[in-house]
Parts: C-alpha cells; structure tokens; sequence
C-alpha cells in the first residue's frame, strides 16, 4: 500500500488529462494582473529659486575732457645773419638750376668762382663790367654762375644755360666735366661753344706790371670771339 501511495504520488498526469477530469472544477485564468505598486513617498517639492537681487546701476561716466598740447617753447632767435650770408646756399651743394645774375640774351656765360658774395663782389663785377662793354656787352647779353656751393656739371650747366660763349675766370673747365684741358687765353671751340680759360677777376684786376700784361692776353682772346 505504502509502494502504491509512494508511486501515486510520484504519478503526474499530463495536463490535458488533469482538465478532462477536473473540467467542472477548474477555473482557467489567461492573464494575470499585476498588483497595483504600493505608493511610495511622495517627493519633495523643488524649492522655488531666489532670484538674485538687482546690482545698483553703475553712475554715469563724464566724458573725459580732450588732453591741449602745450604750445611749443618758442626757439631762441638765432643772431642776425649778414646780407651776403644769409644769401648764400646751403649744404649739400645745391644743384640745378644754377641761380644766375644777368638776362643770358646773347648766351654768353661767364663761370668764376667768389666765396665772398652770392654771385660776384662789387670790385670784381666793376671790373667785369668794364671788360665786357669794351666788346659791346652788358648784363643784359651775359649770365654769371658763381660756382660757390653749388655741385656744378656740364650736362646740367649746358641744358640750362645753352652758352654760344663761355669765359670761365679761375675755374677750370675741365673741373666741371668739359673733357678737354687748355691753357689760359686759349680760345677753344667745342659743343658747338666757344671756351676761353683766363686766370681769377681777382688776378686780373690790378695796376701791376703783370696784371697788365693778363689783361693785355685776355684783350686779345675777347677780341678773337667777338671781333
């Protein structure tokens, strides 16, 4: 009996089985529903956010007022310049064009060198003038260069001053680029310009016996260019 119950109780019906016998019995449920979860504790509301408190409004800011410069000290005043130097050019040595004195209406140049005046020194230019009307001349047939402080060449010379005659007094022609060299008193055509070299008006301008035969020579050579 024990074996019979022992084997009962180990017997398991197939399902199927189980329903065919207990068919007025078992209550089939298809879907089971869930218990409804336990409400948990309910949260905390979110505390409300401070708002921060205004910042006091900044006070206005005066434009800044515009920075004068203060004038300049004024420069000391530089003493009084004598007439002939204060005319005088400055370094560097100036170029072109070549201030002249005279009207240049008979393109005759006359090229020296004085370093006490802006173009010639009274006694000199007496003595100039003196030479020049013996053929016929004045300032208003001539131009004289002074050579003082001024960076002469012949291209720049010629372009200015086209000369048909040119007396250089004291500087020789070649010092300023004419390619050629010839004693004084020497008349020299070249460029379609007719050279005469002759010594400085200073050298000339004299009662010695040697200043008066200069002045002989150069009487001569004027008298070749000009008749």
């Amino acid at each position: 009996m024990s074996a019979s119950k022992n084997e009962f109780q180990e017997l398991r019906l197939p399902g199927i089985a189980l329903a065919d016998m207990f068919r007025q019995h078992l209550v089939i449920v298809d879907t089971v529903q869930a218990a409804p979860a336990s409400p948990g504790p309910k949260a905390a509301p979110a505390p409300l956010r401070e708002e921060a408190a205004p910042l006091p409004a900044e006070p206005p800011v005066a434009p800044a007022k515009p920075v004068v410069p203060a004038p300049p000290a004024p420069a000391p005043e530089a003493p009084p310049a004598s007439l002939a130097e204060s005319a005088l050019p400055e370094s560097p040595l100036a170029g072109p064009p070549y201030p002249v004195l005279g009207k240049f209406s008979r393109q005759v140049l006359v090229v020296l060198h004085d370093a006490q005046a802006v173009h010639c020194n009274d006694d000199a230019l007496a003595f100039l003038t003196k030479v020049i009307s013996a053929v016929g001349l004045s300032m208003e047939h001539i131009a004289i260069l002074n050579t003082r402080g001024k960076q002469v060449s012949y291209p720049d010379l010629k372009a200015q001053l086209p000369a048909k005659v040119a007396i250089y007094f004291g500087v020789e022609p070649a010092s300023i680029g004419v390619p050629m060299r010839f004693p004084h008193f020497q008349v020299q055509p070249w460029d379609g310009c007719t050279f005469l070299y002759a010594p400085s008006l200073a050298e000339l301008n004299g009662a010695s016996a040697q200043q008066v035969e200069l002045k002989k020579q150069l009487w001569m050579a004027l008298k070749k260019i000009f008749g």
